[in-house]
């Protein structure tokens, strides 16, 4: 929209507790406000992580409400059966629409508005077992800004320049599809490059290479964060240790992690 906006901040995010592959590998997945309108669940989640279950409505209005949202961040608005309009603090606002099929059905965000009116169109595909997958993004006079593409071992993020192109791409690896490498627009294809360990049954990532030949080293190394008595699930990994190598002959940075001894949480353990 010749640079007036909006602003659209995607970022890939790797979470071990989400054992799906949703079309970016198994654990990715873009950081997209949605919600999941299942009468019994009724989960607003905001791009910025907050999850909040909606509990009411405001009054006669068909503003929805949710008993622990505590600061006034955002509105949710339910205009019909399936639409819903979320508006955030900054003044932006999102068009939610269901997108996906079954179980994995969810609203997404189908435009983007800011507060001047400018907007932009979301479009959406539908992957294994109906997980709807981003897979356009335009703005008002029709260019395209971003295309996905997912292929059997790859998923690829074209954004148009002025000359030509630039492809970034995630190669998926092993049986279940993990992102083993993200490679740049280079001519030497440079890449971020993903390794995983198997802590208490989740894939958490313990080393990670850069484009540049750093590389980080990260450790799980005592009982996890424990859930809530009687819940019978088995502790979260923790960090307990975080090694930064740059290379190029700078000294490594050791950051270690220590937790409370009470075993107290933000999952409500003990």
């Amino acid at each position: 929209n010749d640079l007036l906006g909006p602003e659209l901040d995607l970022a890939l995010r790797y979470s071990p507790l989400n054992l799906h592959d949703s079309g970016y590998g198994k654990g990715w997945n873009l950081q997209l406000s949605q919600f999941d309108p299942d009468r019994e669940r009724r989960l607003i989640s905001l791009a910025s992580g907050e999850t909040y279950k909606v509990t009411d409505r405001k009054g006669d209005t068909n503003q929805l409400a949710m008993q622990e949202k505590k600061i006034d961040s955002f509105h949710l608005y339910e205009e019909s059966d399936s639409r819903w309009r979320l508006v955030h603090r900054s003044g932006q606002v999102d068009l939610l629409e269901p997108q996906g099929s079954g179980s994995n059905r969810r609203a997404l965000p189908v435009q983007v508005f800011n507060e001047q009116g400018q907007w932009l169109k979301l479009e959406y595909a539908t992957f294994d077992n109906g997980f709807p997958r981003l897979a356009k993004v335009t703005d008002m006079r029709g260019d395209t800004l971003l295309e996905i593409a997912r292929e059997s071992t790859l998923v690829t993020l074209t954004f148009p320049t002025d000359a030509g192109s630039a492809v970034y791409t995630l190669v998926l690896v092993d049986a279940d599809r993990k992102v083993g490498r993200i490679e740049l627009p280079t001519e030497n294809k440079a890449s971020w490059r993903f390794e995983y360990s198997r802590e208490r049954n989740m894939d958490c990532i313990s080393k990670v290479r850069t484009p540049s030949g750093g590389f980080e080293e990260v450790f799980y190394q005592d009982g996890g964060h424990l859930f809530p008595i009687g819940s019978g699930v088995d502790p979260m990994p923790r960090v307990t240790q975080h090694l930064n190598h740059p290379g190029h002959g700078q000294p490594s940075i050791d950051t270690r992690y220590t937790y409370s001894a009470d075993g107290h949480n933000f999952l409500g353990g003990n």
